[in-house]
């Protein structure tokens, strides 16, 4: 069966507080989406990458591969306004017609191989399968300036990478832009479409979890460079 991953990189740096976006950020001599990007060339050696980046960076990204990796089977595009859109232009640029697909942030470059082996081999079983990991710190929900306590051990974090049957969640896609147009607003996007098992899920699928990676986490704050510059180096 032919499998594809959709890195998403489309970030600028912004809450990074760099010139830089952080898929593009140095970690011990190697930029965190290379990291990214060769777990899942050791999870499966012909799958097929197709990286969505921000129009601005395309250059240097295709810079960056070079030197560091050799590019069979990476395709580079550009992404669109949101991680909505950016996902759907990805899922587009998608090879073949059926197969699987997984959908990551570029950012995510702890992920381990075994981790995307998983995520494929329960998607096969089930038709999906979303990484998430149980929330361990209390958490209380806010509505009209009250808070109230939430019973964590029903609530879990999710992460990527989110892999899906291609045709399904291209299908989900198709449909989730039609409705975004209709609306003409990007607060669908954000409040509805957090992420792409919600995509697949308005599409009227139901979603089902496995077994996330506590250290699987999403560089976003100079404090998550700083953990992420660490677990490197206790791994040399």
């Amino acid at each position: 069966m032919e499998k594809a991953v959709v890195i998403v990189a489309g970030g600028t740096g912004s809450r990074m507080q760099m010139d830089v976006p952080k898929q593009f950020i140095s970690l011990r001599g190697k930029p965190v989406i290379i990291y990214t990007i060769e777990a899942f060339q050791l999870a499966f050696i012909d799958i097929s990458v197709i990286i969505v980046c921000h129009s601005e960076y395309l250059k240097e990204l295709k810079t960056i591969i070079n030197e560091h990796l050799e590019s069979t089977n990476i395709k580079i595009i550009p992404g669109g306004a949101t991680r909505f859109h950016s996902s759907y232009a990805g899922l587009q640029a998608v090879p073949f017609k059926q197969g699987l697909v997984a959908i990551h942030d570029a950012a995510r470059p702890f992920v381990k191989p075994a981790t995307i082996q998983q995520c494929f081999e329960i998607c096969v079983q089930k038709g999906n399968a979303i990484p998430a990991i149980p929330i361990t710190d209390t958490v209380r929900k806010i509505e009209d300036d009250q808070s109230t306590w939430v019973d964590r051990s029903v609530l879990r974090k999710i992460q990527t990478p989110q892999c899906f049957q291609f045709h399904e969640i291209l299908e989900a896609y198709h449909i989730a832009a039609k409705h975004v147009d209709r609306q003409n607003t990007t607060d669908i996007q954000k409040n509805t479409f957090t992420d792409d098992a919600s995509v697949l899920e308005f599409y009227g699928k139901p979603i089902f979890l496995c077994d996330g990676q506590p250290d699987n986490f999403k560089i976003t704050t100079p404090v998550d460079l700083k953990l992420a510059e660490w677990m490197l180096s206790e791994t040399k």
